[in-house]
């Protein structure tokens, strides 16, 4: 008879330490779980951010003086971050990097001596949501 009770008490004793040990592993996952959307949450407002920057120049006339600004916006990140690119397509309009890069130049040829309008579009996002590729035209108005 004592060696049964002995037997209940360890039987007793192992199944409170799995409901600890259960508890403790619910726990864990529980927190591991609010810890991935908390972060989730961080990275959609990074990438709304970072799309913010690009977006407010988009299906709207925009200045020479912006599309230095863009440009810049997309060297910036570039250096920093030169497995997620940003890359611009300049369309037919005689625009490209090395012309906008001078920006005296740029500026003066097409606002002084031309006033020229310009356009940007959004041309592909990655499978996070962030600008990937934008293209840049002349749109002057007849």
């Amino acid at each position: 008879m004592e060696n049964a009770a002995k037997a209940l008490i360890m039987a007793g004793g192992i199944l409170i330490g799995l409901i600890v040990f259960a508890m403790f592993v619910y726990e864990m996952t529980a927190f591991a779980s609010h810890s991935r959307i908390y972060e989730e949450r961080i990275a959609q407002q990074q990438t709304m951010e970072f799309n913010s920057q690009f977006e407010k120049y988009l299906n709207q006339d925009i200045t020479a003086q912006d599309v230095v600004t863009i440009y810049n916006l997309t060297v910036q990140w570039n250096e920093g971050h030169p497995e997620d690119d940003v890359k611009i397509s300049w369309g037919s309009s005689g625009l490209s990097d090395s012309a906008v890069e001078n920006n005296e130049t740029f500026l003066t040829d097409h606002v002084i001596n031309k006033q020229d309008i310009f356009l940007c579009k959004i041309n592909k996002y990655d499978k996070w949501g962030r600008v990937r590729e934008l293209s840049i035209s002349i749109n002057n108005h007849p």
